[in-house]
């Protein structure tokens, strides 16, 4: 029966929204005042924007659906139910091609942004040890947490100590102007 459909709808439509309005208060928290969109794609933490995009697609789909019944029984065609359902499954198909696009580069092992990586590289060739930086590399092995390794040209004459001693130093400096970089590894190379 109609009315039937409308109570589970309804009932779906109230469990979906306590549910969303948990992930978005969590969502905004993280992202501050940062814009949604931007949020989600420079998030590094899928488990809240995949719980609230979910949640956002269940509200779509609830909404369509009860479209498609009313409609359906306003016109005496069953119709525009099997269009809801067709609508319902492309609203999921887009979700799940954004949630797809956002988390890829998180498991195929996404880097530091360039930003961050000229203010290390800036931090590093300050140091009097330092000639250049050749090289770096960078991932997140999770959301707070990165492994980066810098392959630098140190001047000419200095002892095995003195080396030492300037990777540690640059290390410590790293480490505490950025917190998420966890590991931190150094490479001297000829010049």
């Amino acid at each position: 029966s109609p009315g039937m459909s409308y109570i589970i709808l309804a009932i779906a439509f109230v469990f979906n929204s306590i549910s969303m309005a948990a992930a978005l208060k969590a969502f905004n928290k993280e992202r501050g005042d940062m814009p949604f969109f931007k949020a989600v794609t420079q998030s590094k933490d899928p488990s809240i924007f995949i719980a609230l995009l979910g949640d956002i697609g269940d509200l779509l789909g609830v909404a369509v659906a009860f479209l498609g019944v009313y409609l359906g029984r306003l016109f005496h065609n069953h119709y525009y139910d099997a269009i809801a359902s067709m609508i319902i499954g492309l609203v999921l198909i887009a979700i799940s091609l954004l949630l797809v696009r956002e988390s890829k580069s998180l498991l195929m092992g996404e880097t530091v942004s360039r930003r961050t990586i000229r203010k290390i590289i800036t931090i590093m060739e300050a140091d009097e040890a330092i000639v250049k930086v050749k090289q770096h590399f960078s991932t997140y092995l999770a959301p707070e947490e990165v492994l980066l390794q810098l392959i630098a040209v140190f001047k000419d004459g200095l002892t095995t100590e003195q080396i030492t001693g300037a990777i540690e130093r640059i290390t410590a400096v790293i480490k505490t102007e950025f917190p998420k970089i966890k590991q931190l590894f150094i490479e001297p190379v000829a010049g």
